[in-house]
């Protein structure tokens, strides 16, 4: 067979393949598709190929044309595909058969596209169009723009171009083999690609026309071309076009070819089929078949919807790119820096960062935050550690300084009345020191007088609140022995004011309250003595006040005995002698009365009392006292004041105490100029009772010492009077002071609060 016949029927045979993609993928689309308001008219493309529906190149084709007609308008399609064979058979009678045949199986049915796949079939397409479908749309693809461009006059046609890029896989062959010094072009002696492998084995010379040495390898058997290849020129390259029939009329899949020929081959084998990458080629600048049955499936869709081919431009394909077979790489010591930018690497093996690059990452992520919480937990029990060895050194130090005090600690929940304490409480209750105590074990002795105060101040505490301290006894059961302990305590509380537990320390006071009943009875009795003694001050006076009534009752006792021995008794005069004998009386046993309790040596009782009163029976012991040594008293009494809570006597003798001590601040001054003043009024919630003297003053070293036991400004004092008067006032719960005045002399102040209305 001639050369140049042989090119013709491989060149038909490539575009009767094109066609077939093209119309399949159309009919894919159409097949699927519907409307939004119900089924859409179906629509039918007729696909003609030369080609082998299960070839690689028709199936890569068809997987991404079909769904994308489908998608693009959105019904039912139906695709009709027929093997032209044109590359096969090529006489008139034969075509002439084949369009009666088409004719017959066509006629009647409605055709909306009809697909092509190179220049030959084009060309078929058109005369068939003019006898069959005069309007039908024509959708080619396998034309470059310079054989697109011949038909640029022909209504209703549009299509996609495609050059398949020979010389951008030689040129990266070039860049990846920089030895390359020869190009050997492989391909069968027919093909039913024959219009592009035309152009391939065009572009292959032009490329290697004035460069390198072009080696044709087309018109051999299968078993010379396995030689030839073997025995290759060093630095060689290899251009597979692919064989479909070898020198001896046998046929192949091209595909099928590549690994056994790779295998055997002496240099790199290089192709513009993406197909051909994976099998054995290292691949190149190559025509993806599913990006050109995506980008046929556009065009033909555009054109069924306008209804005209001619409205929808002719675009160009970019199903060129770049590929590559890494393992191809490496087997023939290609470096892929230099492949194009922008490839893509195939069946590469990935290194460990690469294929677990993310694992190593979480895996050391996941470490070093396994390592940090060891280190975190190792801190932290070191630090749990330091804190326990504090803590119980704290409890240590805590226990052995409430076990000197004589401390007893504790903590009340109140959810289980249980409390946690330390021996020392067990022991102030009488309780075994191993007993685990609860609040009412605790409560059952409380001493019965103490039980009302002590349930009150407990019930008292808040969240406001949350202090509060007590002294209460508690008696031992067995030997009835009361003890005085003194709790303080402090609450805690949850968001809504639950007390959640309640803890204090507790101190035994019973032998701080017996030595203050100790040290209170030393100072009654001294306080006792100081009246005796005041008394033996007032002696004259009193002597002086009894005298009066003791001479009135013997002048009138006399004068009655006079009166019986007279012959004739007046009884009416003897009534009246007996009634002054009996006032008078009355006189002097109410000067009795009122010393009494101040020579008797009692317990001080505290109840209501009026400060007036008291002033007024002080004033009535004093009178002739100061009168005796030229003082004028003067008292100013604040009528209407309410009581307060007191001991009389005590109060009495504190009255009487400061009155004295100005009486004795004025020795030495005229009778006209001797004035003690008494007054009392009322200061909010207190009642104060004021002396003021007119004597010389006190300077600021007596004013700050006046009050010290034993410190007196009298030559012949003993520094107690106003000692004792302190201790009064403050065991009333009240405050004393002295002043000096601006005009002169000074004053003593005491106040006492008033008697709460209970």
């Amino acid at each position: 067979m001639p050369k140049a016949e042989w090119n013709n029927q491989k060149q038909n045979k490539i575009s009767a393949l094109l066609r077939f993609l093209v119309v399949l993928g159309l009919f894919l689309r159409l097949s699927s598709a519907e409307i939004v308001h119900g089924t859409a008219e179906p629509k039918s493309i007729l696909l003609r190929d030369e080609d082998s529906p299960s070839r690689p190149v028709v199936v890569n084709f068809m997987t991404a044309f079909r769904p994308e007609v489908v998608k693009l308008l959105n019904r039912s399609v139906t695709i009709y595909t027929e093997n032209l064979d044109f590359g096969w058979f090529s006489s008139e009678a034969y075509k002439e058969k084949l369009s009666k045949w088409l004719q017959d199986k066509y006629g009647n049915h409605r055709l909306d596209a009809i697909v092509v796949g190179d220049e030959t079939a084009l060309k078929y397409a058109l005369t068939l169009r003019e006898g069959m479908w005069p309007d039908l749309p024509i959708v080619f693809t396998g034309l470059d723009k310079e054989g697109a461009q011949r038909f640029s006059n022909v209504p209703n046609l549009t299509g996609v171009t495609i050059d398949f890029d020979v010389k951008g896989t030689l040129k990266a062959a070039a860049r990846l083999y920089p030895k390359m010094h020869s190009i050997a072009y492989v391909a069968g002696v027919r093909t039913p690609y024959k219009d592009l492998e035309r152009y391939w084995m065009r572009d292959t010379k032009e490329f290697a026309e004035g460069r390198y040495e072009w080696i044709d390898l087309t018109e051999y058997s299968l078993t010379e071309t396995k030689s030839l290849l073997k025995t290759l020129p060093p630095n060689t390259v290899i251009f597979y076009a692919g064989i479909s029939v070898d020198g001896e009329e046998n046929r192949y899949g091209a595909r099928d070819l590549i690994p056994e020929l790779s295998r055997i081959a002496n240099s790199p084998m290089f192709s513009c089929l993406e197909p051909f990458v994976g099998y054995g080629t290292v691949g190149g600048v190559s025509m993806n078949p599913s990006i050109l049955g995506v980008e046929m499936a556009r065009q033909v869709a555009s054109v069924i919807v306008t209804g005209n081919a001619s409205t929808v431009p002719v675009v160009k394909s970019n199903a060129n790119v770049p590929v590559f077979d890494w393992r191809e790489l490496k087997r023939w010591n290609l470096d892929e820096r230099d492949a194009p930018k922008g490839s893509e690497l195939r069946q590469r093996t990935p290194s460990i960062w690469e294929a677990y690059g993310d694992t190593i990452i979480a895996v050391l992520f996941v470490m070093i935050c396994l390592l940090t919480l060891i280190a975190l937990l190792l801190w932290q029990r070191r630090e749990r550690r330091i804190v326990e060895n504090s803590l119980r050194e704290s409890e240590e130090h805590m226990m052995i300084a409430s076990e000197s005090a004589g401390l007893g600690l504790w903590i009340w929940r109140p959810e289980d009345d249980r409390i946690w304490c330390t021996d020392a409480l067990n022991s102030f209750y009488g309780f075994p020191l191993e007993q685990d105590l609860t609040g009412n074990d605790c409560v059952s002795r409380i001493h019965p007088e103490d039980m009302e105060s002590y349930h009150s101040i407990w019930t008292r505490i808040t969240r406001h609140n949350p202090y509060a301290e007590i002294e209460f006894r508690v008696v031992l059961p067995e030997s009835k022995v009361e003890r005085w302990l003194s709790s303080k305590g402090r609450g805690t509380f949850d968001i809504n004011g639950n007390l959640l537990r309640l803890m204090g320390v507790t101190v035994n006071i019973t032998e701080t309250k017996l030595m203050a009943k100790e040290i209170q009875q030393r100072q009654d009795q001294l306080s006792h003595a100081m009246r005796v003694a005041t008394m033996g001050e007032l002696a004259g006076s009193l002597a002086h006040e009894l005298n009066q009534p003791l001479a009135a009752i013997m002048n009138n006792a006399q004068a009655g005995r006079r009166f019986l021995n007279s012959p004739v008794v007046d009884l009416e005069e003897m009534r009246e002698l007996i009634s002054d004998i009996i006032a008078d009386n009355e006189r002097a046993s109410q000067v009795i009365q009122r010393l009494y309790p101040l020579l008797r040596n009692e317990e001080p009782t505290f109840h209501r009392v009026s400060v007036n009163t008291v002033v007024i029976e002080s004033a009535k012991f004093l009178r002739s006292s100061l009168t005796s040594r030229g003082v004028t008293l003067a008292v100013e009494l604040e009528p209407d004041l309410p009581p307060v809570n007191g001991d009389r006597v005590q109060l009495q003798q504190v009255l009487i105490n400061l009155c004295l001590n100005g009486a004795e601040a004025m020795l030495g001054l005229l009778p006209n100029e001797s004035h003690l003043r008494v007054r009392t009024i009322r200061e909010d919630e207190t009642i104060r009772v004021s002396v003021e003297d007119c004597g010389h003053g006190l300077t600021q070293e007596t004013l700050d010492r006046v009050f010290e036991p034993f410190h007196s400004s009298k030559p012949n004092g003993l520094g107690m009077g106003l000692s004792i008067s302190k201790s009064i006032v403050q065991a009333h719960k009240g405050k004393i002071w002295l002043e000096s005045n601006p005009s002169g002399g000074a004053t003593a102040h005491f106040i006492l609060p008033i008697a709460k209305i209970s």
